[in-house]
């Protein structure tokens, strides 16, 4: 199945400090395109790791960053909502700037500022989308949080009602 996702990074209007600064934009092309340049972590090969070749990530192409209205202090005062919030602003960003995202499955935006990662997916109100914000764009969570815009649930293990429980699957991370 092909499910090319669109990546935006953004950048908050605060803060400045360094921690929070986003990585290069080749660490994102590398990290989600199948044009890495020999990156050891990439998104496109996880998938068709994960699914044994039944999901293709190849057409995902990275735009931005695109300098957000929004500060983090504004993000973080939306509650439960502050995820698709903020992939309706990357989003329209990118289309303001003549980004067409209709060919593509699903969004992941990557900003500075704050650490946050999730996905913002059923039973939420489209678009669906992962937030990976400050220096959390790593494959194995992203794998996982990108993997509930799929469909899929946190894992467990047989018997039990917690999650995060099994070691060998993805949806533990």
């Amino acid at each position: 199945m092909q499910s090319a996702w669109a990546v935006i990074l953004c950048k908050f209007q605060e803060p400045t400090d360094p921690q929070y600064q986003m990585f290069s934009e080749q660490y994102y092309r590398d990290l989600f395109t199948a044009a890495d340049k020999g990156s050891p972590w990439n998104m496109v090969r996880y998938f068709s790791d994960y699914s044994h070749g039944n999901l293709d990530l190849s057409g995902s192409e990275v735009f931005g960053v695109y300098q957000l209205a929004q500060t983090v202090k504004y993000y973080n005062e939306q509650g439960q909502a502050a995820r698709g919030k903020l992939i309706n602003w990357a989003r329209q960003a990118a289309t303001d700037s003549g980004v067409n995202l209709a060919q593509f499955y699903s969004t992941v935006v990557c900003t500075n500022g704050w650490h946050d990662i999730g996905a913002w997916s059923y039973p939420e109100t489209p678009p669906y989308g992962v937030v990976a914000m400050g220096p959390t764009a790593v494959p194995a969570t992203l794998g996982e949080e990108m993997g509930h815009v799929y469909g899929l649930m946190h894992s467990r293990i047989e018997g039990s009602d917690a999650d995060y429980q099994d070691m060998w699957d993805g949806m533990s991370a």
